[in-house]
């Protein structure tokens, strides 16, 4: 299986967020769905962010941007329309959530269990044994997206490192 290393989740330059922002606009459109300014905000906060975060963190963002106290319920419904239309992804070891910027092929989800530090890596090897395997059984898949726990590089080099 080859896996090939996508886009890390550092913090992205403004055009890169409006470019994401844009694609989302059109899968909306095409589809029909109602991409709203709250649904919009949260999805620019998970794009911006360098980790996964969990809803009160978005909660506490949301607020920090708009100068205002918004109830949980409006960051779980712009959280749910986002993760059942594929434009973000819950982590369900952390209960956090992420950004997908690519829900063609399945995503490797490696999450360091030291700093929280989060990579994406996607593999069309993986796409078709999750087809071949789940056709065999009479199954669809709706959702691709599997979660690696370890250490990551600058965490296992920071270990070895001697003080």
């Amino acid at each position: 299986m080859v896996a090939t290393p996508a886009q890390s989740l550092s913090l992205p330059n403004s055009q890169s967020v409006f470019i994401e922002i844009r694609a989302v606009e059109r899968i909306c459109q095409r589809q029909g769905l109602h991409f709203t300014n709250n649904r919009r905000q949260v999805q620019e906060i998970l794009l911006q962010t360098e980790r996964p975060m969990t809803a009160y963190e978005i909660l506490k963002a949301l607020q920090i941007r708009r100068r205002r106290r918004i109830s949980p319920p409006t960051i779980y419904r712009a959280l749910h329309f986002l993760t059942s239309h594929g434009f973000a992804s819950r982590l369900e070891v952390s209960n956090a959530y992420t950004p997908i910027r690519h829900t063609e092929q399945p995503t490797l989800f490696l999450i360091c269990k030291t700093c929280g530090a989060l990579r994406e890596a996607r593999s069309m090897t993986l796409e078709q044994l999750f087809e071949r395997e789940a056709a065999t059984m009479g199954f669809r898949i709706t959702k691709r997206a599997i979660e690696l726990q370890g250490t990551c590089s600058d965490c296992q080099t920071a270990t070895h490192t001697p003080t």
